[in-house]
């Protein structure tokens, strides 16, 4: 080993050259080397989720639990007759929590849980002033039907305006990145409630019969292209706070993969709906093969972008609508002739390509994207490890 060898000495001697001094320290320093180098480059190879920053986050997150539990049960015993007065003080808790462990120490997997802890409590104030603020009984004649729906769609959008609002408030104290799904899902929420009440406008004044269930499922399938472009909007967002950040080193790249992990289902699943004949509860929609096409076309983008963009998070719900759809469709056959149920060779198949994309993700992106997109595209996405 060469730090066991006193090299300056040698040299001094004259029983080596300084080239050879050198060159002997290199050639012990080789292994360590190569160790940096390998471990560097798996490290490059992992998408950043910086969900739990350690195992003091997990530590704390027991903490919480076991607080918030202990409080919740001893508020229900000692004032067990005000929901309301539980649920304000349960909040008021977390947020104080929040002000230490979330603005403070910036702790990631506690401050998601605070979060969803302060939802829940917001969640359970708006379900006891809408109880009070609407007559929710079941109808008994087609006119208290329309005067529940009616009511709903007003309760509708007052829960979720409330939601976006505070979560709004919540992430602009606390910067937590799961608060900007619940902003997003709130949102998507507001939207198609928002248009289901001026379809039943339209409905009231003759603009829009639905004479048979034919007309429902016809009026569905229009109605299915809502979410549809919602999640292209929370997908988009994503992909723009992607790109503010390529290095992922800020909040808003945490955000961005709550983003996509929400979106890729809505964009996903009307057209896989629509391409399948599924099942809405007024009869089946008709297989078509435009979605169909427009599903496979738009699997293959989103893998792409995936690879892009450096996200993973998008693979798992595009590969799990593909396997239903499409490959299920392809084994069908050969399960016939081989005994195994179509589901395990689903599996299979799945399995394999997450092992595949997981193993050399950036050796494909580097084969894919390297090889595809220009230099000034290429400069402006995440780096290509290799």
């Amino acid at each position: 080993m060469t730090h066991q060898i006193d090299l300056p000495a040698a040299v001094k001697a004259g029983i080596i050259s300084p080239d050879q001094a050198a060159d002997l320290v290199a050639f012990g320093n080789r292994d360590l080397l190569k160790t940096v180098a390998d471990t560097s480059r798996a490290t490059d190879d992992r998408e950043s989720f910086r969900l739990i920053g350690g195992f003091n986050d997990i530590f704390v997150t027991i903490g919480i639990v076991l607080l918030l539990t202990g409080l919740a049960f001893s508020l229900g015993s000692v004032m067990n007759q005000s929901m309301v007065a539980q649920f304000a003080i349960m909040g008021a808790v977390i947020w104080l929590l929040a002000e230490y462990i979330s603005r403070i120490k910036r702790m990631k997997l506690p401050s998601t849980v605070l979060a969803l802890g302060f939802l829940v409590c917001i969640g359970g104030l708006l379900q006891i002033w809408l109880d009070q603020r609407f007559d929710f009984a079941e109808p008994d004649n087609a006119l208290a039907a329309l005067v529940l729906l009616d009511q709903g769609q007003t309760a509708g959008l007052i829960g979720f305006s409330a939601i976006l609002a505070v979560s709004a408030i919540y992430f602009w104290r606390f910067r937590v990145p799961v608060e900007a799904a619940i902003i997003a899902l709130a949102a998507t929420g507001l939207v198609t409630v928002g248009a289901s009440e001026l379809f039943m406008d339209e409905v009231a004044q003759g603009q829009v019969r639905l004479s048979s269930a034919t007309d429902v499922l016809q009026l569905l399938q229009r109605l299915l292209v809502l979410p549809l472009i919602c999640g292209l909007v929370i997908f988009a967002t994503g992909i723009y706070l992607d790109f503010k950040d390529r290095n992922r080193l800020t909040t808003m790249s945490d955000a961005a993969f709550w983003l996509h992990l929400i979106s890729a289902p809505m964009i996903v699943h009307p057209l896989f709906i629509l391409s399948s004949g599924q099942d809405v509860g007024f009869g089946s929609i008709e297989p078509g093969t435009t979605a169909t096409v427009g599903l496979v076309a738009l699997m293959v983008i989103i893998v792409l972008i995936s690879l892009a963009i450096d996200r993973r998070a998008l693979l798992i719900p595009t590969l799990t609508y593909f396997g239903a759809l499409g490959i299920y469709r392809i084994v069908e056959n050969a399960s016939d002739n081989t005994g195994i149920p179509p589901f395990a060779l689903v599996l299979l198949v799945i399995g394999a390509l997450i092992i595949i994309f997981g193993m050399g993700w950036q050796r494909i992106r580097h084969m894919v994207i390297g090889t595809v997109l220009p230099n000034r595209w290429l400069a402006a996405l995440p780096p290509i490890k290799i």
